[in-house]
C-alpha cells in the first residue's frame, strides 16, 4: 500500500450482497497483479460489532477485484478463483507482517533513545 493511503483517513466503502443487505468495509489495501487491481477489505468496526459471534475474533477479510462495467465505470467483483484468492491472502498477509515488524522496529528505536 502506498505511503500516501497511510496517511489518510481510512476509505469505507459500502458492499451489498445478493440478498440486499449492506455491509460497510474498509480499504486495507490494494493489491496490483499483472493487468489486475485488487482491494483487500475489512469489515468496519460498527458492522463487526453488529454480526460478531462471541466466540470468534477474527477480522472478516473481502478481496474484490476491480474491474470495468459496460460504461466504462469501476464495479467490485469477488475473486471466486480459489488459487488467486489463496494467492492474494498470501500477498496482504507477508505486507501486514512486514508492516508490524517495521512498527515493533519503530518502538524499539524509540525506547532504545529515551
Amino acid at each position: 500500500m502506498s505511503e500516501q493511503m497511510d496517511s489518510m483517513e481510512p476509505m469505507v466503502i459500502t458492499l451489498t450482497d445478493e440478498e440486499g443487505n449492506e455491509q460497510d468495509f474498509e480499504l486495507a489495501d490494494v493489491i496490483e497483479d499483472g493487468e489486475s487491481t485488487y482491494l483487500v477489505l475489512a469489515l468496519t468496526e460498527d458492522e463487526e460489532k453488529e454480526t460478531a459471534d462471541d466466540d470468534e475474533e477474527e477480522q472478516e477479510i473481502v478481496i474484490m477485484e476491480v474491474v470495468l462495467d459496460e460504461n466504462n465505470e469501476e464495479c467490485y467483483e469477488p475473486v471466486t478463483d480459489d488459487a488467486l484468492l489463496d494467492r492474494l491472502f498470501e500477498i496482504f498477509n507477508k505486507y501486514m507482517e512486514e508492516g508490524l515488524d517495521e512498527l515493533m522496529n519503530l518502538d524499539g528505536a524509540e525506547d532504545g533513545e529515551a
